[in-house]
């Protein structure tokens, strides 16, 4: 199947979810929700969206470290399918990438990954920035290939995504950090994503399936975390 791309850079991205400019203070949790953070359990909510078959996916967990260690691993885009759960490729690409692309016709999307290592870059400027993934899914279904629209505020310790190139129908998200209960060695991680990857697949099997992957995206940001320190503590 072809796939036309259109013009679809989004020129006004609106905030991709409730947390993007929320202080810690606006992240209201109830307290039977606190005592399971703090007994190290994650938290995962999957909604459909009315009238769609997106579903708003949200995880969150406490990661021991403090919040510029994990900010600092989760800017570290070119090595995500290190550890990242099921991103077999990962990495940034040149915006000057984004206009030669722009109505390209897809029919190969393999071919599609090889062309755009041509652009590949090790670091992600200014935003916004772009962010090419394969994301892998068990046959008989395809990968999902695509080209993230990304911003990141240092200051906020919050970043957020769009798709503008790929073949999902939709994929915006975003990651937010704060330092639980204004304790900075413990790092609320909330992870959001609105999604629909375009597989003939019931709504009630595409929501098990995204209930049961969500909390590898909160368990392997601590296992890199851990390994980090680890290398770290040895170099001392």
């Amino acid at each position: 199947m072809c796939v036309i791309l259109s013009q679809h850079i989004i020129s006004s991205l609106v905030a991709v979810s409730p947390l993007m400019s929320q202080s810690q203070q606006d992240l209201l949790l109830t307290k039977e929700m606190e005592e399971k953070l703090l007994r190290g359990k994650i938290i995962t909510r999957v909604d459909r969206l009315p009238g769609s078959k997106t579903h708003k996916c949200q995880a969150m967990g406490i990661v021991y470290h403090p919040i510029e260690k994990v900010w600092k691993i989760l800017g570290e885009y070119n090595r995500y399918s290190e550890f990242m759960p099921h991103m077999a490729v990962a990495f940034l690409i040149n915006p000057a990438a984004i206009s030669n692309l722009e109505n390209r016709e897809i029919s190969d999307w393999q071919q599609f990954e090889k062309d755009i290592e041509n652009y590949k870059i090790e670091h992600s400027g200014t935003n916004p920035f772009y962010f090419y993934n394969r994301f892998d899914i068990p046959w008989p279904w395809k990968d999902r290939h695509y080209i993230l629209r990304m911003e990141r505020n240092d200051r906020e310790y919050c970043s957020h995504w769009i798709e503008i190139i790929g073949n999902t129908k939709e994929n915006r998200g975003s990651w937010k950090l704060v330092p639980f209960r204004g304790n900075n060695r413990k790092t609320l991680a909330v992870y959001t994503l609105f999604t629909d990857p375009g597989i003939r697949l019931s709504p009630k099997l595409s929501k098990i399936g995204t209930k049961i992957a969500l909390p590898g995206t909160i368990k392997s940001l601590r296992k890199r975390l851990l390994k980090v320190f680890k290398e770290e503590k040895r170099k001392k």
